[in-house]
């Protein structure tokens, strides 16, 4: 039997899909989460239901629709096990649970059966052993409670499957289905660079340490110690200021801009840069920032971190390098070469089916279904 087939209703349970006040809806996970609740509720014809974290309790509804019920919770991991029980608890008969943010939210609460969602590794970074053992257990636990997961990379699978025997028969558990692009709003630039024009690259991710703000504005120094011609955009939805600041700091506000455009506002940004820049130091998965890149005809340079390997495959659509800012520094000035940058643009674009949104919806729906 199919895990709908009794399924009366299905309870999103993430610890953020909303702000926690439940305004507005952040970050790649969540657009990952409503697209899978459109096809929940548009192809499956299930009701649905997000429960989260909030503040406080509220009652309120996404962008689309769907209800949201934020349930009161330390809004850090001190609070997973409260939200975690509190979800038990609203359980009615018939309700079937989708963890939407693998493990996070809801140790050591997993209703057993369920489905989950696995967004990538994120405590591969410089963590204490307390921290690491803990997301050891937290993710061996899950992956015993879920009846299938949904992997956006290949890294979970084999995490789990260096866990011996038993983590071996879990993998089996794992259904890899990368992120994807919506190709109706993205637009492809010129294929062709005017002579002479400095490169223009993009770095387009939520401020924090483990995207690589900092890296990359470090390889910037580098570059235009060299004299390399170039005009970069920092795009993110948050800390603009102190974007801002790090730029300054290192005077190169004459050649950075900070903007704080929602990245859902990125798709018309693709036409007017050259080259993407994915320094992820830790905790990737299938970058969506990668993926529409490459699906609008820019290459990327990325780092050997997470699911980012899963996607950019080196001196085709990009290059992999190390997470070190020399080493990103080395990789834009190579696209200097115009016959290079255009062959690499040309097989982006070839790769647009292979990340298009009908066929994530295809597989996520069978995932579904199953």
């Amino acid at each position: 039997m199919g895990w709908r087939d009794d399924a009366r209703r299905v309870v999103v349970h993430t610890p953020h899909y909303l702000d926690f006040d439940g305004s507005s809806r952040p970050g790649g996970r969540a657009r990952l989460l409503s697209d899978l609740i459109r096809l929940v509720r548009d192809s499956l014809g299930l009701p649905l239901v997000v429960a989260q974290k909030g503040r406080r309790g509220f009652e309120a509804t996404d962008p689309d629709g769907t209800p949201v019920i934020g349930l009161r919770a330390p809004l850090d991991g001190s609070g997973d096990a409260v939200l975690g029980l509190r979800v038990r608890r609203m359980l009615a008969p018939g309700d079937v649970v989708l963890y939407g943010a693998g493990a996070q939210g809801a140790f050591p609460f997993f209703v057993p059966g369920s489905k989950g969602v696995q967004h990538g590794i994120g405590w591969d970074g410089p963590y204490s052993l307390a921290h690491r053992l803990y997301h050891r257990t937290t993710n061996l636990a899950f992956a015993r409670a879920m009846r299938s997961i949904l992997c956006v990379d290949t890294n979970y699978g084999n995490w789990l499957r260096g866990h011996g025997r038993v983590g071996y028969q879990l993998a089996e558990r794992c259904t890899y289905l990368p992120n994807y692009a919506d190709l109706a709003r993205l637009r492809a630039g010129p294929a062709d660079r005017p002579p002479g024009r400095p490169l223009r690259l993009l770095w387009a991710r939520r401020h924090e340490r483990k995207r690589g703000a900092a890296l990359f504005l470090d390889a910037l120094v580098m570059l235009r110690r060299d004299g390399v011609p170039f005009h970069a955009t920092l795009l993110s939805p948050v800390a603009r200021d102190d974007l801002a600041r790090e730029v300054a700091a290192r005077g190169l506000a004459g050649c950075v801009v900070v903007d704080g455009t929602d990245l859902d506002g990125m798709f018309d940004r693709y036409v007017d840069v050259d080259v993407a820049v994915v320094p992820t130091l830790w905790s990737e998965g299938t970058s969506l920032a990668a993926v529409e890149a490459i699906c609008a005809g820019v290459p990327v340079i990325a780092t050997a971190v997470g699911g980012l390997g899963n996607l950019v495959v080196p001196e085709f659509n990009g290059v992999i390098v190390r997470p070190e800012a020399a080493a990103i520094a080395a990789a834009v000035r190579a696209y200097q070469d115009e016959d290079r940058w255009r062959a690499h643009r040309r097989n982006c674009l070839s790769m647009r089916g292979a990340w298009s949104l009908e066929r994530w919806e295809a597989g996520a729906l069978a995932w579904l279904a199953s």
